[in-house]
Parts: C-alpha cells; sequence; structure tokens
C-alpha cells in the first residue's frame, strides 16, 4: 500500500480499533458490501467519493480526513449533522452532538441563565449559528439575540422592526430600582406549532437582575407535556426595570405576566404556570 490508499487504510483501523468494529461489520454497515475496507487493506483498492463518505459516517471520521485530504480529525458539528442524515438513512444512531450539551447546561433549574461568553461557546460547538439541532422533535435554533447594558438590541438577524420596538419599550428607566425582567419570543418552531395562538412577544421573572448578554431557557414543569414543549429556548430581546415590590415570586409573576399562553386546544397555562409558581 502507498500514498491515499495507505492513509484511508490507517484512519480506517485506527477508528475501527477504536469504535470497537469489525472491518466486515462496518463495511457492511456502509455500502452495504462486506468486502469494502477489506479491499482497501489487502487490495489497495481507493473507495469512490461516495464509499469514502459512507464509511466515514460510520466510523465517525470527517469524509475529507479518511480520504487524506485534511489531517484534521476533529469532528465539528457541521460535519456531525451532515454524518447524522447519513446514518439516520442508514438506520445507525446518531453521533452525540451538542444538542444534548446545551439541554445539560440549561436543564439544571426552572429558569436558567448564562453569560454570552458561556452561550458563544455552545454556539460555536454546534457549528455556528445556522441550524443548531438541540432534540429530535424540536426544531432548531437559528439566531441568537444579545441586550448591551441598557436593554438596546446587539443583534436584530430575525424580526428586527417587533426586537427595536421591544427593546425601545423596555429601555431602562434613569435611576430606575427594582429587579428584571426579560421579553422573549418562542424560537423553536416546534414549540409554535403546539400554541393555538403563536405569541409574539412574552415576558418572563428572573430572580435576579439580568445581566447585559444573558440568556435564558425557560423549563416547563409538565410531565403531560412532550420533551420538546417542556424546553423552551427564548431570544433574550431587552430588560426592563420595574418599581414594584412584592414579597411572594407568585405575587410577582402574577402582576408581570397578565397575559395566558395556550399550549394544545385543550391546555392553557398561565406564564405563572410555565413558571412553577402555582
Amino acid at each position: 500500500m502507498d500514498g491515499k490508499n495507505d492513509i484511508i487504510a490507517l484512519r480506517a483501523q485506527a477508528a475501527l480499533t477504536k469504535l470497537g468494529l469489525s472491518a466486515r461489520a462496518a463495511s457492511l454497515a456502509a455500502t452495504g458490501q462486506p468486502d469494502t475496507l477489506r479491499f482497501v487493506f489487502s487490495r489497495g483498492v481507493v473507495p469512490s467519493w461516495q464509499k469514502i463518505t459512507d464509511l466515514a459516517a460510520v466510523l465517525q471520521l470527517p469524509p475529507a480526513y479518511l480520504a487524506g485530504n485534511s489531517d484534521d480529525p476533529t469532528l465539528d458539528a457541521r460535519t456531525r449533522r451532515f454524518l447524522n442524515k447519513i446514518r439516520l438513512e442508514k438506520g445507525l444512531p446518531q453521533i452525540d452532538d451538542s444538542g444534548a450539551l446545551i439541554e445539560q447546561r440549561f436543564a439544571s433549574g426552572d429558569i436558567a441563565a448564562t453569560r454570552r461568553s458561556d452561550v458563544e461557546a455552545l454556539i460555536e460547538e454546534a457549528g455556528g449559528t445556522e441550524s443548531i439541532p438541540i432534540f429530535e422533535d424540536f426544531g432548531h435554533l437559528n439566531d441568537f439575540v444579545f441586550v448591551d447594558e441598557f436593554g438596546e438590541v446587539v443583534s436584530d438577524q430575525l424580526h428586527s422592526i417587533d426586537l427595536k420596538e421591544a427593546a425601545a419599550r423596555a429601555r431602562r428607566p434613569s435611576g430606575a430600582e427594582g429587579y428584571g425582567i426579560l421579553y422573549g419570543t418562542v424560537l423553536s418552531q416546534a414549540v409554535t406549532s403546539h400554541l393555538t395562538a403563536k405569541p409574539e412577544l412574552f415576558i418572563f421573572s428572573i430572580d435576579r437582575e439580568p445581566k447585559p448578554g444573558d440568556f435564558a431557557l425557560l423549563h416547563i414543569r409538565d410531565a403531560k407535556l412532550t420533551k420538546a414543549m417542556r424546553f423552551m429556548f427564548v431570544r433574550v430581546i431587552a430588560y426592563a426595570i420595574e418599581h414594584i415590590e412584592v414579597e411572594r415570586p407568585r405575587d410577582r409573576a402574577r402582576l408581570l405576566v397578565p397575559r395566558t399562553i395556550a399550549l394544545g386546544a385543550h391546555r392553557m397555562l398561565s406564564m405563572s404556570d410555565l413558571l412553577g409558581l402555582n
């Protein structure tokens, strides 16, 4: 063996060893033919690009790396999504992606917020802002919007007019005291499709004043809802400071969130319900 065949053989064998697969099993899963890798190993055959791609999906390697066109074995999120489509067609389990990572990071509380740098790291791990898979039945996060110190919109890639208007309404009053409110819109198409009336804007409170660049996740505590519905990712638009003093969070939520969102044709939940404060 020499040249490109040698590279393919070495990298394929390393992947087989790592995954605990036999050449025959991997070949059958990838191409439906038991001898695809045997021909690479023993006959010096260089597979077609289609077979390289199919093998890469099974071996969980970037196709360019397996083919010897790249020296980077890193399986980034974009390549992982590409390979997962192939694996889905072949009836293979999905390669773990950052959707699980995002879920684990934010699912620790009913409402969680993190700094912008943490979110950006997750976005990078998930392959950027284009079509980030979160759950199989959840849809995609397509865009993120963060706020600066005074509630101004930093990014308005989607629904720019609505975002700017919302930000203008949510300007922080000079010298105001109180606690913060996040204004958000539902990102997931899967979640939105379950709403009988699509909310253009809703608000929910958090226990502390939100910091610039916060990203928030609303966790709905209702076992009857699907996994997709229990986790609502929201785009942070802006925050305001309210001149309201209440002792009980339940009262606070009722004061701040008067509107009701319909989840399904038979289930009505107020934002207090969503927050688990009732």
